[in-house]
């Protein structure tokens, strides 16, 4: 048993599950920053509908801040464009719907976070009566969200959503990125769930036409400054899509560590790249196949190729979201 203990220590360092969560209001105010999902115990799975927190952590310190920091299940956090609110889903209300992503039970209502007066507030938004996901701000004052299978747009000031696109022959929308600079959206999609058959799009908002990227869900990150380009990742590779020329190039590849799958990544800076990743690797622990998932937010040196850990232990993240002045 000792060796065993040993070897985890050695494989996954000894970082505590149970992390002290100590919030520093300084993060909410940082140049670099990005707001995630964080399951607030090992055990407890983001996907099984239990416990997630929205935390901020400010990249060149890694101090952090909780949003929420309670048994309530909080996902989808977005910054506003300005920086100073972030927008997420929540079931604090006690009314759980059902999602149209994959099917798991989950938050229904939306609350905003206001960084300077750390108030947070219930919201309506219009359209979102019988379900919404992956709502984001495209400009200060309007919202984008996925209904059903309707692309829509509303702001406070207006009694009824907008329809932007309907997608048609699509079974769920997995994944989804406005760029508040140009207008344009990323969307994944689940096509056929029988026969595993998916796409990424890209909605052009000067005719609301849907353009075909790949015949696969890629996760979805973040967009250039000048909401031209996006990052997009599958396995342990990050793609670069340009819509001007409609063109899908590899960017980089990790291979090392190994078992490392990346999901969103974002623009940093200076050839910077902050992904969210999870590493599953398989021990062998006394004839005992065992995977220790390691949950990590990392950047990424196009240059250098040298990986720089903001966060790395068992609990477990997602919605990873930047946001850089």
């Amino acid at each position: 048993m000792l060796l065993k203990l040993i070897l985890i220590l050695v494989l996954f360092g000894s970082e505590s599950v149970s992390q002290q969560h100590i919030s520093d209001p300084a993060a909410l105010h940082a140049k670099h920053k990005a707001v995630f999902v964080e399951a607030l115990r090992a055990e407890d799975g983001l996907m099984s509908g239990k416990y997630g927190d929205i935390v901020v952590v400010d990249l060149d310190t890694k101090a952090r801040y909780y949003v929420t920091n309670d048994e309530f299940y909080d996902l989808e956090p977005s910054w506003s464009p300005d920086g100073k609110r972030i927008i997420f889903a929540s079931n604090r209300a006690g009314d759980q719907r059902t999602l149209d992503i994959k099917g798991i039970s989950g938050p229904h209502d939306y609350y905003t976070f206001d960084i300077n007066s750390i108030e947070l507030k219930k919201i309506q938004i219009n359209g979102c009566e019988y379900g919404c996901s992956f709502v984001q701000w495209d400009s200060d004052s309007t919202l984008m969200y996925i209904s059903g299978k309707t692309l829509k747009r509303t702001s406070p000031y207006r009694s009824q959503a907008g329809t932007l696109a309907k997608f048609q022959n699509v079974f769920a929308v997995l994944d989804f990125r406005v760029s508040a600079k140009a207008g344009y959206a990323a969307i994944a999609f689940m096509k056929d769930l029988e026969n595993g058959i998916d796409e990424t799009v890209v909605y052009d908002p000067r005719d609301s036409s849907l353009h075909h990227v790949a015949d696969h869900a890629f996760s979805i990150g973040g967009w250039s400054i000048d909401g031209l380009k996006i990052l997009l990742a599958r396995d342990s590779i990050v793609f670069q899509y340009d819509v001007k020329r409609k063109a899908l190039t590899r960017l980089f590849a990790i291979s090392k560590p190994v078992n490392l799958r990346i999901g969103r990544s974002f623009y940093l800076r200076d050839g910077l790249i902050l992904c969210e990743a999870v590493r599953s690797p398989v021990v062998d622990l006394g004839g005992s196949l065992t995977v220790f998932r390691r949950y990590q937010i990392l950047t990424y040196n196009l240059k250098t190729k040298e990986i720089q850990y903001i966060a790395d232990d068992d609990l477990q993240k997602t919605g990873l979201e930047l946001y850089n002045k």
